[in-house]
């Protein structure tokens, strides 16, 4: 079978865009994310015809460096490569049996897009919390640690979870279970500062971490583009004119 022409124009360079920014950020709070969230994190809506539209400018990125992408049984997944890095550290795998796991935090991470949140990379980044199990949250929103459980727990390790982080940290903790079984470990080892709340009935979570920020959107400039590429290439105006509306300028 004879190979197919390439349908884009030859270059050595790419124009990085506005959408390329926001693409950049949300990659790099989140570390790796697939097409619909991608999609949605731009443009709000994950309708097909809007990812067939990120999907050809993710394989633009992929072609410059400026974002990788991981195979997987759940299709495939986007990160920064080094031309896209901005702060955090670049991926260089990731694990498929924390695919659930990931995508669940990635859909809670939409839902409480006006809180006052850190992803479990800016966490890790700003504390300086090193690999230990149990002392490195899922998400914090608001002033609450968040704990997403798959699998039941022993006790012990239960309740070294739960006293790390409400004895000796002094923090609140909401654990969000996945299992009527992992609801029963924890419910033996309730304090006042330890809230339980089910899988589906997570967009309740606001009602436990209270919603108490609004973080106006913000533009991107054309300083913040010129730190991701070389100052003397050549930029393409931005043509999105809603990206204030983009879910990561809230973040900034």
């Amino acid at each position: 079978m004879e190979d197919k022409k390439s349908t884009y124009r030859k270059t050595d360079k790419l124009q990085v865009q506005q959408r390329d920014m926001v693409i950049f950020r949300f990659l790099d709070r989140v570390g790796y994310a697939n097409l619909e969230h991608i999609t949605i994190a731009i443009m709000m809506d994950s309708s097909e015809k809007n990812q067939a539209t990120i999907l050809r400018r993710l394989y633009l990125l992929r072609r410059f460096n400026y974002v990788k992408v991981f195979a997987s049984h759940l299709g495939n997944y986007y990160a920064l490569d080094k031309k896209g890095k901005i702060n955090l550290t670049i991926l260089e795998s990731i694990k498929l049996d924390q695919l659930e796991h990931h995508n669940f935090l990635i859909d809670l991470f939409f839902h409480v897009e006006n809180e006052e949140i850190l992803s479990e990379r800016e966490v890790i980044a700003k504390y300086k919390i090193v690999g230990k199990k149990g002392k490195i949250p899922d998400m914090i929103i608001n002033d609450w640690i968040i704990e997403y459980e798959r699998s039941c727990k022993s006790l012990a390790d239960a309740k070294s979870v739960i006293d790390y982080w409400t004895i000796e940290q002094n923090k609140n903790l909401c654990v969000i279970y996945n299992t009527e079984e992992i609801k029963n470990k924890y419910t033996q080892l309730l304090n006042p500062k330890v809230k339980l709340l089910s899988k589906s009935h997570y967009k309740e979570i606001l009602i436990i971490t209270g919603s108490k920020i609004k973080v106006e959107a913000k533009e991107i400039t054309q300083l913040e583009i010129e730190e991701i590429i070389p100052a003397n290439e050549n930029i393409k105006k931005p043509f999105l004119s809603r990206i204030t509306g983009g879910v990561l300028d809230k973040y900034k």
